[in-house]
């Protein structure tokens, strides 16, 4: 690979862009879909709201990562999601990627020295 890898600022970037991005977009589905004008409130219960967030959040990383190897965030930062070999990403690669995210504690796999995250290292991606 002789792409420079992205530093963990880009890369903290491309996180708050993404979940701006994603939540936004994803609220306006849900406010679209299920609230009601006449009596001004949302018909969903809270349960429901979180679990349509893990999709869309979900969806929104697997669809643009797998289709165009970069996500909203990525396309501004000029920054994309590569493999370490070299090859093209697989759905499993972008999956296992989006999968980690999930993880409670995840954040912290950025603590380290290096600017790979877990779902990096377990999808064996890099973004550059």
């Amino acid at each position: 690979m002789n792409k420079i890898p992205a530093n963990k600022s880009i890369r903290l970037i491309n996180f708050i862009i993404d979940s701006f991005v994603s939540y936004f977009t994803i609220s306006l589905i849900i406010i679209t879909v299920y609230y009601d004008f006449d009596n001004e409130k949302l018909v969903l219960d809270k349960t429901t709201r979180k679990i349509y967030f893990l999709i869309g959040v979900g969806l929104y990383y697997m669809i643009f990562e797998f289709f165009f190897q970069k996500t909203i965030g990525k396309f501004i930062t000029k920054t994309n999601v590569v493999r370490v070999d070299s090859k093209k990403l697989s759905f499993f690669n972008v999956f296992i990627r989006t999968l980690c995210r999930f993880i409670p504690i995840y954040w912290l796999s950025f603590l380290g020295f290096s600017n790979r995250g877990w779902h990096d290292i377990l999808s064996k991606t890099t973004v550059v």
